[in-house]
């Protein structure tokens, strides 16, 4: 461990301890006290186990989750962080456990200044550079200075995906009588609401639980907004933040995409490349123009064309737009591959790329709604993964023109969310499958969620 963070953060040197540690063996420490032995370890397992005993909210991810769905990756069939702990349970039920865990070793490894760990599992073609690493480490530091902030940032991811699961959602339903498909917002609802719902949450300090609220109201996802899934008018509730709550928001969304395929890969960060932490700073910095009196429009302009120059599209259209829109969705970040997307898009029937040109070019503040499609990137990404970007994409409008029809009588201007993890689900696991069903929304309060129902089906 650096000398520089033993000179910060409390770390009593526990790491020669070689004996394996059970959780029925671990006692709930003080704070202080926890997040010391937790950083001093050196062995993920114990280190989960820690975490484990210290915020039982961890264990809950075990129960019925609505697990976010994500594409499957290589062939790593090493058995996972929660198979280890939880030998009896099903791994299926493990995932959003799984990448909460990865999470916060990511946090950890940052704060141990451990190169090898965090990038152990990155290809040598993509790996986070070791100046991109201290950037990283340095930004981090700054936010989480001291055991009280580190507490609360474990605290942040250990509760961010409460709302996943189908036991904690069905009794905030309950309570507040709210329905929505957007998580973020039922968390916000529980925690401002419903404080006790989290043990974890409601023994922070005041300030903290601030952070952590401020952060939620805000009603902004980084990853939407770097996968452009999402749209100018989502960029107005970051005007009320002040930067050290942003900060802390980033951290903790740096740390959690981070775990985003820890149910595949523990062995490091899959996600945080070299080319991501370049992506993730052209976002931020064009967000940063928000505070210098940029509007939200102008902001989102900004971000496309940073990232137009990068994949080297630099026309200012509606097509081109789209096009971008449709890369960052992608995870294209380079020339040759915007180039093979562009081919793909050209050939695309007329109809389709009308559709997507039109409603990727929305923004929601003074032009009506724009339709948010819940888990589009990871759709239209495992579509690509299994040579069927076309078909991805005609998936992806025929959804926008059914929501286009169900906006069809609706007033004003923002953003009307559909969920869609059923169909990234089913493209997961097998995307012919895709062609057998037709798309139907079901309405949820204001929003909507994608049902697939069997051709074969009248109703």
């Amino acid at each position: 461990m650096s000398k520089e963070l033993s000179s910060t953060l409390i770390t009593p040197e526990i790491a020669g301890n070689k004996k394996e540690i059970s959780i029925s063996d671990l006692k709930p420490d003080s704070p202080e006290k926890f997040i010391a032995r937790f950083l001093n370890s050196r062995n993920p397992i114990e280190a989960i186990k820690f975490i484990i005993k210290n915020y039982p909210e961890m264990q809950w991810l075990t129960k019925d989750t609505n697990a976010t769905p994500e594409m499957e990756i290589g062939n790593d069939k090493k058995i996972t962080l929660g198979e280890q702990i939880y030998p009896n349970f099903k791994k299926d039920n493990l995932t959003e456990f799984n990448r909460t865990a990865v999470g916060i070793l990511v946090l950890q490894w940052i704060l141990q200044n451990d190169y090898e760990n965090f990038t152990a599992c990155q290809n040598n073609s993509e790996k986070l550079s070791p100046e991109s690493f201290e950037q990283l480490r340095q930004y981090v530091k700054k936010i989480v200075p001291n055991n009280e902030a580190a507490d609360a940032m474990i605290t942040y991811m250990v509760i961010n995906d409460l709302t996943k699961i189908k036991s904690v959602v069905a009794k905030i339903q309950q309570k507040s009588g709210i329905q929505d498909v957007n998580h973020d917002k039922l968390l916000l609802i529980a925690l401002r609401d419903y404080p006790e719902i989290s043990p974890s949450f409601q023994r922070l300090s005041p300030k903290y639980q601030e952070l952590i609220l401020n952060g939620l109201s805000a009603e902004f996802n980084m990853g939407q907004y770097i996968f452009q899934e999402n749209f100018p008018a989502d960029l107005t509730g970051l005007k009320k933040l002040s930067q050290n709550e942003l900060n802390f928001y980033m951290i903790h969304f740096l740390c959690d995409v981070d775990g985003v395929l820890g149910h595949l890969k523990q062995d490091g960060s899959a996600i945080l490349t070299e080319d991501y932490w370049k992506i993730f700073n052209l976002a931020q910095n064009s967000l940063s123009e928000l505070s210098k009196g940029k509007t939200e429009k102008e902001a989102n302009e900004i971000y496309l064309d940073s990232f137009g120059k990068l994949i080297e599209i630099d026309n200012n259209n509606k097509t081109s737009t789209a096009i971008k829109k449709l890369c960052c969705m992608l995870k294209i970040y380079n020339k040759d591959g915007a180039q093979t997307f562009l081919r793909v898009f050209n050939n695309l029937p007329e109809n389709i790329k009308n559709i997507l040109v039109r409603e990727l070019n929305k923004n929601g503040i003074d032009d009506g709604f724009a339709i948010r499609i819940y888990y589009a990137p990871a759709l239209v990404r495992t579509m690509m993964s299994h040579k069927k970007t076309t078909e991805g994409l005609i998936v992806l409008a025929h959804i926008y023109q059914k929501a286009r029809v169900a906006l069809k009588n609706r007033k004003g201007n923002g953003v009307y969310t559909v969920m869609a993890s059923s169909v990234a689900k089913m493209a997961s696991r097998n995307p012919q499958n895709l062609e057998k069903y037709k798309i139907k929304l079901n309405n949820i309060g204001n929003d909507a969620e994608v049902k697939l129902i069997p051709f074969s089906n009248k109703n």
